[in-house]
């Protein structure tokens, strides 16, 4: 089996620092194409800059990310989370 090289995607700076994104990785086994792993609601909302109760609420009202669930348990791709940003963003 054919190991997985994995990076981080930078997404933007503040300041000099450079913001990435873990978790994005390299499949070669498919060719070469992206994939992501799945994000905890404590991953997301650390992301998002939300507190983990917020997302909670968002996903009791039909709000926010859209999210996978696998069993009991909530997991957002990272796909999911960046199309709910680009959602919110307001154009003055």
């Amino acid at each position: 089996m054919e190991r997985k090289a994995s990076f981080c995607v930078p997404i933007g700076t503040v300041g000099k620092a450079l913001i990435t994104v873990p978790g994005l990785f390299l499949d070669r086994s498919k060719g070469g194409t992206m994939s992501t792993t799945l994000y905890t609601t404590s991953q997301a909302a650390d992301y998002l800059q939300l507190a983990t109760s917020t997302l909670e609420h968002w996903r009791l009202a039909g709000r926010g990310p859209a999210f996978v669930r696998i069993g009991k348990q909530v997991r957002y791709r990272f796909q999911d989370i960046e199309a709910f940003l680009n959602q919110q963003l307001v154009r003055a």
